[in-house]
């Protein structure tokens, strides 16, 4: 795992533990915002899922340990809607991931609607906030710039909004960790490998998608590859989260700034497919050169399991 920035800890910690009074002294309250992407699913099963940026603010009370989440940005049908919430129950700890210590703030609604007095009704509340993610700082790809955000936590909410809507957010720059397991033919042994990570850049406007394979390796006799890029993937809404896919893609080697393009290793097919609820975890399956078959699983932020 990389070094990571422990951001969030400044961001939200530091004005709880700096504060010497009660839970109604101003001191003791910090605020956060973040924009990311709304996955909004009709309940119904039968509508469109539609995919907006948003914007969210939470409010943490760091000495009686309550948050309360708000947007005035959810869109769909062409309109900016919004929510609010009563105050939920955030437990926060310390966790020792890699050699890297980060915090991690969890919490959930209980049954029924948390949502503010003349607000819409917001039920099945699930908030994450963890400064325990994964990015690459060994090489930045031009075309698709630096990673969004890298010093900051990563946020993750679900929650089902008005009855109508199941909506997640996630980010349109993500690294994925895990472990990559490829086979060179049917009867190989798999060669399995935690060095690759996927950096997945969405442009989820136009629905379409670049990811980059660091360390990419498929057989443990040839030397790792620093980074490849595969661009104008597709990208596909589903009900649970999104896929994406692409066929005879010519990878392009990143070294030096420039990216030159690997004919030799032609990804036939690949596609990316989110796994969870929440839409942090995900496989990634490929086939390269009509040889090796990998197999990818993993997720862009680290959750705790306790």
């Amino acid at each position: 795992m990389k070094k990571i920035y422990g951001f969030m800890a400044a961001a939200v910690l530091a004005a709880g533990l700096t504060g010497c009074g009660t839970g109604d002294d101003p001191v003791s309250l910090s605020n956060v915002s973040r924009t990311m992407l709304n996955h909004i699913a009709p309940i119904n099963g039968v509508d469109d899922v539609v995919v907006s940026k948003g914007e969210y603010y939470m409010q943490f009370d760091n000495v009686k340990k309550l948050v309360s989440v708000s947007s005035k940005s959810i869109r769909y049908d062409n309109t900016d809607h919004s929510f609010s919430t009563t105050s939920m129950t955030f437990k926060a700890g310390a966790y020792n991931v890699g050699g890297y210590i980060g915090q991690v703030f969890r919490w959930q609604s209980a049954e029924g609607n948390v949502a503010a007095t003349g607000s819409v009704p917001v039920t099945g509340f699930k908030g994450l906030m963890t400064d325990v993610f994964y990015f690459n700082n060994m090489l930045d790809v031009p075309v698709l710039g630096p990673m969004l955000d890298t010093r900051l936590s990563r946020t993750v909410l679900s929650y089902n909004y008005n009855n109508l809507y199941k909506i997640t957010t996630f980010y349109p720059d993500m690294m994925f960790s895990g472990e990559t397991s490829t086979t060179a033919s049917a009867t190989a042994e798999p060669f399995k490998t935690s060095a690759p990570q996927y950096r997945v850049v969405i442009d989820w406007e136009k629905k379409k998608a670049s990811m980059v394979i660091y360390q990419a390796q498929f057989d443990p006799h040839m030397p790792a590859m620093t980074a490849l890029l595969l661009q104008n993937l597709d990208v596909e809404w589903t009900r649970s989260g999104y896929t994406i896919t692409g066929e005879n893609v010519t990878a392009g080697s990143v070294e030096n700034g420039s990216v030159t393009p690997v004919p030799g290793f032609p990804f036939t097919e690949i596609k990316m497919t989110t796994t969870s609820a929440d839409m942090t975890e995900a496989t990634v399956e490929y086939t390269v050169a009509g040889r090796f078959h990998g197999l990818f699983k993993g997720s862009y932020v680290w959750i705790p399991q306790d």
